[in-house]
């Protein structure tokens, strides 16, 4: 019983950190996707883009 409560909680982890892995993934490439049209529309020096970046 022990040993299959274990590996539901390591399959448990692993969906969790594959889930965050592809949001944070989808966010740096929403983010980058807007960086050019909000730097014109704002009118951003680089280190304000930069900032803008994070």
């Amino acid at each position: 019983m022990q040993k299959t409560n274990n590996i539901l909680y390591v399959s448990f982890l692993s969906v969790v950190a594959a889930l965050g892995g592809f949001l944070f993934g989808y966010d740096t490439a929403v983010i980058s996707g807007t960086v050019s049209q909000v730097s014109a529309q704002f009118q951003l020096s680089t280190l304000q883009s930069g900032w803008y970046v994070g």
